[in-house]
């Protein structure tokens, strides 16, 4: 699912894989508390459930992707339970998760 356009603000949408959520048996809040704990300290929002909304500043964008790959590295099992992670800048919108993977030789 794409996520609405927020004026055009950057978004991060983590859809889950609600079968290996389960199986794993994991909650998605447990899932997103790590990523919903970093965002309460630095100041982005989310507005719908696994959605977060950026500042517009490029740097926010780095900082939150350079999160993601350490959270990854920390908790390798972490992508299995996502059928995407949706990127959105200037309503241009990507799935990040497979280029997740490939960076981190996944799988």
């Amino acid at each position: 699912m794409v996520p609405k356009c927020y004026n055009n603000l950057t978004t991060l949408k983590f859809n889950f894989d609600m079968d290996a959520v389960n199986a794993a048996g994991l909650t998605t809040d447990e899932l997103l508390a790590p990523m919903r704990e970093y965002a309460q300290e630095r100041g982005i929002s989310e507005p719908e459930y696994g959605l977060f909304t950026l500042p517009t500043d490029r740097n926010s964008y780095c900082k939150i992707t350079k999160w993601i790959l350490y959270y990854i590295d920390e908790q390798p099992k972490f992508l299995d339970y996502f059928n995407s992670i949706i990127s959105t800048i200037n309503d241009e919108v990507e799935d990040c998760l497979p280029d997740l993977k490939e960076m981190l030789c996944y799988g």
